[in-house]
């Protein structure tokens, strides 16, 4: 990992003093007018798919903001801003700086007296999609808000472009809020805004969406696909609004699931997929993955539900470690954005500053050689040290399992031993210890039926699963429970139950074959973790080791045989 930083900082420091020797570029720029360079940054981010190029435009016109500027001028750099935030926002997938960017932007329309209706609605955009990534609802009710006030600021500016986004959006929120009915005087006004309009256009299709998932918030199932159908014979006919194609069937795909008609769904959402995938709408793939792999196993079919998850899991994590790697080189990009203009105007300067950024950056590469022969010698320690844990840890698996083997011959022979018509204590050995104290010879006992259930028993690795829910598979009085695994086992249960996930994650490491294909993120999703550093931290703390040095020493291991 730190050698992959090292030479991602590296190859910038090299970029920086190529890019410093092309002042002509620069001047290229910089002798365009704000609104050609608006222009072309919105050329570039939509149409021609360049973000860098986008990106210099934007910011060579955002940087000419000043206090003092016209009211005109101000206008063009809160729009400069809002392209930025477009670039971050779909092709980086940089959420903080498109967040920064978008503040400034409205900052500046504010104080201008600009209209605020599409920064609104660039606001809630950002929070449905983080609202839809991370799985949370609160973000999504922040997105409703800002809905809302681009609806009112867009039906005050007769603005109908924004006004069919923004009551689009603040129906699919509201349905994913489940407050269709908190809506309904936006509805009404919006129908009332809306006659004498084209119905083969936005308008129809968001009155459709409207009521197909208001009929889903009732129930009404059939309604729904009614509505959704007609949505999508609307949009063959008009051969445009990629999002909304891709919506129409996401939505008829939901009705059918939430009618059970799970054969006609799934065709509907591979269709989607498609889509996605043609135009690489990465937030869109995430979803439609997501949404095959419920609906696969909600049909009954394992391997296709499988193959989706670990593409959903595989693309999150694709997607962080871009946003890593671009957040590094965009450093480096910005600090050029904010030197364009100096450089335009101290030409005369720029061959000494070349040369001494040349002297820098070799200074820099040496440095880099030097600390990169100290890591490489350290990791190499490392590695050994790494290797002789996971070493370690196997054979505290396989000691672990010799154990179980030779305790559950043991518990064998003594239930034959103890087999007795005549003797019904046994029987009723379960309810024992629901009221009673327990002495050393119960804690080791209960201690027994324990480890039993937990290394039988695949609940265990279920998120849900609770120290209620052992009381009841073992039969042992909840409060008893927890004294034998404090005094018995020495931990607590969170803690107890933990290390036996652990050590089955380190068996499904192991076992490369079948899991081998698993992101970590998969293999501790399904061993019971739903946290993602509470699984990196448990694993630490029991193995010595972290997964992903875990899972590449196993995967060497097994390459080796």
């Amino acid at each position: 990992m730190y050698l992959k930083f090292l030479c991602i900082f590296l190859v910038s420091c090299l970029s920086a003093v190529s890019l410093r020797a092309q002042p002509a570029y620069y001047a290229k720029w910089a002798k365009f007018s704000t609104p050609e360079l608006i222009d072309y940054g919105a050329n570039f981010a939509e149409l021609e798919s360049k973000p860098d190029s986008a990106l210099v435009c934007f910011t060579i016109a955002a940087g000419r903001y000043q206090e003092n500027a016209s009211k005109e001028e101000k206008h063009y750099a809160a729009v400069a801003y809002s392209g930025r935030w477009y670039v971050y926002f779909f092709h980086y997938f940089d959420y903080a700086n498109a967040y920064e960017n978008l503040q400034r932007s409205f900052e500046i329309a504010k104080e201008n007296g600009d209209p605020l209706q599409r920064i609104f609605l660039n606001f809630g955009c950002m929070f449905q999609t983080i609202s839809e990534q991370s799985g949370e609802l609160r973000p999504c009710q922040q997105a409703a808000d800002y809905y809302r006030q681009s609806f009112e600021a867009a039906l005050a500016a007769h603005d109908s472009v924004t006004l069919d986004m923004a009551m689009i959006n603040l129906c699919t929120v509201s349905h994913t809020l489940g407050e269709m009915g908190k809506i309904r005087s936006y509805y009404q006004r919006y129908l009332k805004e809306g006659k004498g309009r084209d119905l083969h256009s936005p308008y129809r299709y968001t009155l459709l969406l409207y009521e197909g998932l208001l009929a889903m918030e009732q129930k009404r199932a059939d309604s729904a696909i009614a509505a959704f159908r007609q949505q999508s014979a609307d949009l063959s006919r008009q051969g445009s609004y990629l999002r909304y194609h891709y919506g129409a069937r996401l939505n008829l795909a939901k009705a059918y699931a939430a009618k059970g008609l799970m054969d006609e769904a799934l065709p509907l959402l591979q269709e989607s997929e498609k889509v996605a995938e043609k135009y690489d709408m990465k937030d869109a793939r995430l979803e439609v993955y997501r949404l095959i792999a419920d609906y696969a196993e909600a049909n009954g079919n394992g391997l296709l539900s499988e193959t989706y998850r670990n593409r959903f899991f595989r693309l999150k994590d694709t997607l962080l470690n871009y946003r890593q790697v671009v957040s590094v080189s965009e450093q480096r990009f910005l600090g050029e954005m904010r030197d364009m203009d100096k450089q335009i105007a101290a030409m005369a300067h720029e061959r000494n500053v070349q040369r001494m950024l040349t002297l820098v950056a070799l200074g820099i590469v040496l440095l880099v050689i030097v600390f990169l022969l100290l890591l490489w010698v350290k990791n190499r320690k490392l590695g050994a040290a790494n290797r002789a844990l996971y070493e370690k840890n196997l054979a505290v698996l396989r000691r672990e399992e010799e154990e179980r083997k030779r305790r559950k011959e043991f518990e064998t022979m003594l239930e034959e031993m103890k087999r007795n018509p005549a003797d019904d204590a046994a029987q009723k050995e379960g309810e024992k210890y629901r009221g009673s104290w327990l002495d050393d010879e119960d804690k080791q006992l209960l201690g027994e039926r324990i480890l039993d259930v937990v290394e039988t028993s695949g609940e265990i690795y279920s998120p849900d699963f609770s120290a209620d829910r052992l009381a009841q598979l073992t039969g042992i009085n909840y409060r008893y429970l927890s004294q034998v695994i404090n005094e018995r086992f020495g931990v607590n249960f969170n803690t107890f139950v933990n290390e036996y996930r652990i050590r089955e994650a380190c068996k499904r490491f192991n076992d490369t074959r079948r899991y081998g294909q698993y992101t970590i993120e998969a293999v501790a999703h399904s061993v019971g973790f739903s946290s993602r550093s509470s699984f990196f931290t448990s694993f630490k703390k029991f193995t010595g080791l972290t997964p992903s040095a875990y899972q590449k020493m196993a995967r060497e291991r097994e390459n080796a045989r």
